[in-house]
């Protein structure tokens, strides 16, 4: 159901330059702000004829708006005199305060013209006074940062939760603690991995560069790790004929490597408990030499859509969705593989999904951690004696990784980790498992764990 206070982008009345696009980041973050869909659920909303480049200002200024959100309301607040604004001034007054302070190449009267419209249209012509007055304030003072260096100070200058900022100050050294909240605010890494059953390393490089020369690779892909950095570009290759033929997806290495735990040999069935949507199955196949099918289950039927879909554009058919929940398989014993990629808070992957940031408190830590057991638990109940689960979040946080694998080892006698250094690299491993902070060795914030039963 669309947002009460979202605004037609299909309005007759002319608008200042620009306005549809700003208009259709304040719907989407609008509907955010009120269901809490992640956004990448509500692109979506984007009209149709909106032209390449303005979607991509709009992603730009929804998931920067996100990303620096305690930042840009300390510096809102420092004028407001009534903290009581309404959530839709504020959403539109923070979309515009983003463009203002981070976004060098949009000019300021374009930005503020178009927040002020906005407000107007939304809340009439008081409120639209009343947010070009902060506005302007903010466009004549510029960035400001509290000083100090307590953890809300941190907390703010680096826009994170301040129990999140405590949380990683209690856990590890202040170096990795400032590379971390720097390294979530980094958003300009995008990692491709190269679909090797539809082409190859060279021939993907040439393609894209012949396509698209100001695209440049920051690393050399390998057969054997078939994914290649960039650091900008992203529209040109959301675009590219070659994303909708299934020659790349957007995934980082982290994932295959998680993946190469679960060492799938032809002929081994595979159930992915929590599959949607697809790109872990998918990598799983693209580094097989063999066409095995892979149950792709989830509980959601729109997220299962998702898989329908990840199946079609690279072609990989021995993908297969199956409607389930997880915590109540519909199999008995059965399977060589359960892949349990579970649910988590994403607190490892900020800078792609900053709305994680807000979304997480640290007593969800341990919902989630409730969840994360049964799903362990029930993958082994379909585990066939002589088989293996991976066990993975995009979070690295102690009570969503180590401490819900022993929490299940102490309940499950029978169980063990399998050493994560027999098949991946040794710096990538910890305690016997896959464990990277957040931009370690340029990756994602990963856990993965090999689980077996004792001999």
């Amino acid at each position: 159901m669309p947002n009460p206070k979202s605004i037609s982008t299909n309005t007759p009345t002319r608008r200042p330059k620009g306005y549809t696009s700003r208009l259709t980041a304040y719907n989407i973050l609008m509907e955010h702000y009120e269901t809490g869909k992640y956004l990448k659920a509500l692109w979506r909303r984007m009209p149709g004829n909106l032209p390449d480049n303005d979607k991509t200002f709009v992603r730009e200024v929804c998931l920067g708006t996100l990303r620096w959100q305690r930042l840009l309301d300390y510096n809102i607040n420092l004028y407001l005199s009534n903290k009581k604004t309404k959530p839709s001034v504020m959403t539109a007054i923070r979309l515009t305060a983003y463009q203002l302070l981070f976004l060098s190449s949009v000019p300021a009267y374009a930005a503020v013209n178009t927040g002020v419209e906005i407000i107007k249209q939304v809340e009439g012509k008081h409120a639209a006074g009343f947010g070009n007055a902060i506005l302007k304030k903010i466009q004549q003072n510029g960035l400001r940062r509290r000083t100090g260096n307590s953890a809300k100070a941190l907390s703010i200058n680096t826009s994170h939760p301040l129990w999140l900022v405590k949380k990683w100050a209690r856990e590890i050294p202040l170096e990795n603690l400032m590379h971390t909240l720097n390294h979530n605010n980094n958003h300009r890494r995008i990692w491709v991995r190269i679909n090797l059953r539809k082409t190859s390393v060279s021939e993907f490089l040439s393609q894209m560069t012949q396509s698209y020369p100001d695209l440049h690779p920051v690393n050399s892909a390998a057969e054997n790790f078939p994914f290649i950095r960039f650091e900008s570009g992203i529209s040109h290759l959301l675009h590219s004929d070659m994303f909708k033929e299934g020659h790349f997806s957007f995934q980082d290495p982290a994932s295959w490597y998680a993946m190469q735990l679960a060492n799938w040999k032809e002929g081994q069935a595979v159930l992915d408990l929590c599959s949607a949507p697809g790109g872990k199955a998918a990598c799983l196949v693209e580094m097989a030499s063999h066409d095995t099918p892979v149950i792709c289950s989830d509980v959601s039927f729109y997220r299962l859509k998702q898989i329908e879909n990840t199946r079609e554009r690279l072609g990989h058919q021995q993908l297969t969705p199956l409607v389930m929940d997880g915590r109540a398989p519909c199999f008995k014993t059965g399977f060589d593989i359960v892949l349990v990629d579970a649910p988590c808070s994403n607190l490892g992957v900020l800078d792609k999904r900053p709305e994680a940031k807000w979304r997480n408190t640290e007593a969800q830590l341990s919902k989630y951690a409730l969840l994360q057991k049964e799903l362990l638990h029930h993958a082994s109940e379909v585990c066939k004696l002589s088989g293996s689960i991976v066990y993975s979040t995009c979070s690295p946080e102690p009570e969503e990784t180590m401490e819900v694998i022993q929490a299940f080892l102490d309940e499950h006698e029978f169980w063990e980790i399998e050493d994560a250094g027999n098949f991946l690299p040794s710096h990538l491993v910890q305690q016997g498992c896959m464990h990277l902070s957040p931009g370690a060795n340029g990756f994602d914030g990963f856990f993965a764990a090999r689980l077996i039963r004792k001999v």
